[in-house]
């Protein structure tokens, strides 16, 4: 297959069923990796951050959360997809931000340590806000439960009205860990962040429900 001869949504699709092709992720950093690059480094300097991390690292971890949402990604236009990239580079950089200030500060419950991995406690502390309390698996298994949270919002959601979209808001929090107002400024999402708001909270007791029966 001739990647190059795919409109970027085609080639989005594809790498939603195919993420392990290595032609396809080639053709997509070649599309994509200097705007994300570019994205990143604007929203560090736009917020005078000085990160220990270092930016090809964000960069990376961009692509990551990126791929991980594909399968529930639907652009509007061709071009959507940089919105998308705009977006998750300035969530991916105001959280490792958030993060290490936080790390810098004495923590209230000293069995807490402070050099846990960044990418990994953010994940952990997402999955937490849903069940009540963070696990402390390895990243293999945090990868596990957010499957096990995709598997539980496409059957809570298959027979919704919108039920798309409603997956693409909940990914977006749970796991891409959004907030609502950034979910909002999406354009492929045309609500108001009260909007956000009201679905995820209608969508935690019932995700928690089924999270706490998948893993009993």
């Amino acid at each position: 297959m001739d990647f190059t001869a795919l409109s970027h949504n085609q080639l989005m699709a594809f790498l939603a069923q195919h993420p392990r092709e290595e032609r396809a992720w080639r053709d997509y950093l070649r599309r994509f990796d200097r705007f994300v690059h570019a994205k990143v480094n604007q929203e560090c300097e736009k917020g005078r951050i000085s990160l220990a991390i270092e930016l090809e690292d964000l960069v990376w971890e961009v692509h990551e959360k990126v791929l991980k949402s594909l399968r529930i990604y639907v652009g509007k236009f061709d071009n959507s997809i940089f919105d998308y990239l705009a977006i998750i580079s300035a969530n991916t950089v105001k959280n490792h931000f958030r993060y290490e200030t936080a790390a810098s500060r004495p923590p209230h419950n000293k069995s807490v340590p402070l050099n846990r991995p960044i990418a990994a406690g953010d994940e952990r502390r997402t999955i937490g806000d849903i069940l009540g309390t963070p696990p402390q698996e390895n990243d293999s298994t945090v990868w596990e439960l957010q499957e096990t949270i995709k598997a539980c919002l496409r059957r809570i959601l298959q027979d919704g009205r919108h039920a798309r979209r409603d997956l693409f808001i909940a990914v977006m929090r749970f796991i891409l860990d959004m907030k609502a107002e950034q979910i909002a400024e999406h354009p492929e999402i045309n609500l108001s962040h009260q909007s956000v708001h009201r679905i995820i909270n209608e969508l935690r007791p019932k995700l928690q429900q089924c999270l706490k029966a998948e893993m009993k």
